[in-house]
Formats: C-alpha cells, structure tokens, sequence
C-alpha cells in the first residue's frame, strides 16, 4: 500500500516539478538577457555562468526552440506564470510533457527504504547489544550515516531526472550522448571519470540531507527515551499503590 500511494504521488507531483524546473530556466534566461541589454558586463557574466548550470546538470539556454547546441536546454516555456506554461506544456508535449523525468522519479522512491533499512538494522543492533535504543548521539550520527548511503546510491537518478525535466538536448546532458561517451571510453578509468559526472553536485545534496535525518531520528530517539521514562514511572506509581 505505501509503494502504491508513493508511486500515485509521484505521478501526481511530477509535472509541478517539471513545469518548476523549466519556469526557472526562462526566468534565468530573461534577467541574463535583461542584464546584456543594460551593459553591466560583471553582472552578465555571473549570470550566464549561473545560467550555463542549475545544479545537478541543468545546462544553459539561449532560444526557445533553437538548434540544439552542446549542453542545450531547448524546452524553456515562454509565458512567465505557471498556468501559462502548464498550458504551453499540454499543446507542445502532451502527456509525455508531463511524465518527463517520471521514471527516475519513480527509482528515487527507494532512496527513503535505504534509509530505512539501514538505520533499523543498526538500531537493532544496538538495542539486542545492551537491551535498549540508542542515545541522541548515536541516532544522530546513524542517521547521518544512513542518508549518506541512501543519496549516494540513488543520486544518478536525480541527476536524470532534472535533466529531463530542462529538456536538455546535446552534450552530455543528454542522456543518448551520455550513453554514447561512456560506450566510447577506451579504458576503465576513462569509463568512471564520465560516468561520475552523474554525482555532480551530490556534496551539497549530503551535506542538507544527512543533517536534516541526523536531527530527524535524534529527536526521535529523545521521544522515545521520554515515552519510555513515563512508561516506568507509571508502572511505579501503578506498584506503590
């Protein structure tokens, strides 16, 4: 049933993402265009160099509609609200306009049962060790621990899935022309290199999420810790009376 209900939610949720990630790009798009036609080159520059890539591979965007060129992001909707670009979306994709980046989508369903089980097995572990849960510390630190796993393996998929979600189309945020570089590779080594550029950015994303699940399961075991601590102090009162 929570596979069922994450899989229809993510359907649901998908195009707000992919309407979110392109209304980005155009508004990117106009302040740099904004930006050359007032001649402050300092601020040009600091904004095409921001425009040339949203974290996790978003490249840059110079035309909607244009000839792809490396790294192109061809799919930037021209109305400048979400309605409008909701229903520049239907009549130019359709359905699949929709559903961009959804099965990657799908696939980082299982970055929180990593998690899960990662963080339940060494909660297990402590508690068959010394008959209790673990303290705030230790929650903290296997929470942390537990995340960082969880992201690394599933951060390709995210990566993916913005990329199509910009509609990225050349160079290598194009997923054929990853594929097709990572088959050219004339060595192991050359192999990996290409392919970690899946992880790009994944430093950022850890450091935010293994802090937010630290504090998470923290404050979970210091519940807990109290439940437990009112469970015996009323089992006292109950045998004093």
């Amino acid at each position: 049933a929570a596979t069922a209900a994450g899989i229809l939610t993510t359907v649901v949720v998908n195009p707000i993402w992919v309407i979110n990630t392109r209304l980005k790009l155009a508004a990117k798009k106009r302040e740099a265009q904004r930006t050359r036609r007032s001649g402050s080159n300092s601020e040009l520059a600091s904004i095409e160099e921001e425009t040339k890539g949203l974290e996790n591979g978003e490249k840059h965007e110079n035309g909607n509609g244009a000839q792809a060129e490396e790294g192109q992001v061809t799919k930037v909707p021209k109305s400048k609200n979400t309605v409008g670009a909701v229903l520049e979306l239907i009549k130019k994709e359709g359905l699949w306009g929709w559903l961009a980046g959804i099965v990657p989508a799908l696939i980082l369903l299982i970055n929180p049962a990593i998690q899960l089980a990662i963080y339940g097995r060494l909660r297990s572990m402590i508690k068959k060790h010394r008959n209790q849960g673990p303290s705030a510390v230790e929650a903290f630190m296997m929470g942390a621990m537990s995340k960082g796993v969880a992201v690394l393996v599933t951060f390709p998929a995210q990566t993916v899935k913005l990329r199509m979600q910009a509609g990225i189309k050349g160079g290598k945020g194009d997923l054929k022309s990853l594929k097709a570089e990572l088959a050219s590779s004339r060595n192991i080594m050359e192999f990996i290199g290409k392919l970690g550029t899946l992880w790009t950015g994944v430093e950022a994303k850890m450091a935010t999420s293994m802090l937010h699940s630290a504090l998470m399961f923290s404050i979970v075991e210091l519940f807990r810790a109290f439940n437990r601590m009112v469970g015996a102090r009323r089992k006292q009162l109950a045998n004093s009376v």
